[in-house]
């Protein structure tokens, strides 16, 4: 299965489309994951398979010069990327989740749970309904 990181993400930076291969510029996290999420999209490559070669060919190579190397760049934002997102959408039981991008105390939701087979809701998501009933 690939991810279409473009449809999650705003690939049209304040600076202008693809303002990256217009030369230098100042590289937000957030334009660096919508350049990457480009350069995956138009190499028809995963995030984590970009090489070196993939960045020059495509303009981008200022950020080899930056980060040292396409590994370094894929890494960077596969960790951002990872980060925000999370298994525990109630927050997970004394963790700190500073990080995350729900709250470990949230605002009290409604939740609806689809349960395809009788047991499917109480087997695979049994603790979190538990920890979400009781916040």
């Amino acid at each position: 299965m690939r991810l279409n990181l473009s449809s999650q993400i705003d690939i049209q930076p304040v600076h202008g489309e693809n303002a990256w291969l217009k030369g230098d510029i100042e590289w937000t996290p957030r334009l660096l994951r919508s350049a990457l999420a480009w350069l995956s999209e138009k190499t028809g490559k995963s995030l984590l398979k970009l090489t070196d070669k993939d960045y020059s060919e495509n303009g981008l190579d200022q950020l080899l010069r930056i980060y040292g190397s396409a590994y370094d760049v894929n890494i960077r934002v596969f960790n951002d990327l990872q980060h925000t997102i999370t298994g525990w959408p109630g927050g997970k039981p004394n963790a700190d989740d500073t990080d995350r991008p729900e709250r470990a105390f949230p605002y009290p939701k409604r939740i609806i749970v689809f349960s395809p087979h009788p047991d499917d809701d109480v087997i695979s998501m049994g603790g979190t309904i538990s920890i979400m009933t009781s916040i």
